[in-house]
């Protein structure tokens, strides 16, 4: 993998930028495609990608979305 960072995720408080400034989504046709979309229409690089099953229970899709952050070097705390 490539250099691992370390991150602390924190629980997004009532006043966080992402309710107040949203997000994009992009229709991509692969992971490729959308890497390439973002980094030419933000500038931003991607720090790793991870496909999450959409049949899964959410305590299971949280449990993996967990397990691949921890894996990329986030420390969760709770």
């Amino acid at each position: 993998m490539a250099n691992k960072k370390n991150y602390t995720l924190n629980i997004a408080g009532p006043d966080d930028p992402i309710y107040k400034q949203g997000f994009q989504i992009y229709a991509v046709s692969s992971n490729q495609d959308y890497v390439q979309q973002r980094k030419q229409k933000e500038g931003l690089e991607n720090q790793f990608l991870h496909t999450i099953k959409t049949k899964q229970s959410r305590q299971s899709t949280l449990k993996s979305l967990i397990k691949a952050l921890q894996d990329n070097g986030w420390k969760i705390r709770r």
